[in-house]
């Protein structure tokens, strides 16, 4: 009996990472469907969201069970994400568009803040480059 007990923890723990891993990919979804933002930047954070679902579950499996990697850990990590989906996920659906809009507010304002220096300088260079050519443009009527 002890070894089914030290077989049924690291399985219902692994459930619970499956349940987080469904937490965080819903809330990326809802972030990514309220965000306008390029294509090639969505594959980039895409890639980064996988990286870093694959290192939450990775170290939550070295924690749980030193990292070994069985069938019934598998079958316990899309367990615990097919239940979140079918279950939690309509449940916590409010909260989570809400913390997702919270989420591209803030990251929108942080864009904003860090990207007027860059477009006041943009607006300079080009009134510089406007003016220069107003400049040289008497001098081409004369020839």
């Amino acid at each position: 009996m002890p070894w089914l007990l030290s077989q049924l923890e690291p399985f219902f723990c692994t459930f619970l990472v499956g349940l987080l891993a469904g937490m965080v990919f819903q809330f990326y979804q809802y972030s990514m469907a309220l965000s306008s933002i390029r294509r090639w930047i969505l594959y980039i954070l895409d890639f980064m969201v996988w990286v870093l679902i694959l290192l939450l579950v990775f170290t939550l499996l070295l924690i749980i069970n030193q990292g070994e990697i069985r069938v019934y850990i598998i079958l316990a990590l899309f367990t615990g994400i097919f239940i979140y989906f079918q279950t939690i996920a309509p449940k916590t659906r409010p909260v989570m568009r809400k913390a997702a809009r919270v989420n591209v507010d803030f990251i929108a304002a942080i864009v904003y803040r860090v990207g007027t220096p860059w477009r006041w300088g943009e607006r300079k260079a080009l009134a510089w480059l406007e003016a220069l050519k107003q400049s040289r443009q008497p001098e081409d009527e004369e020839q």
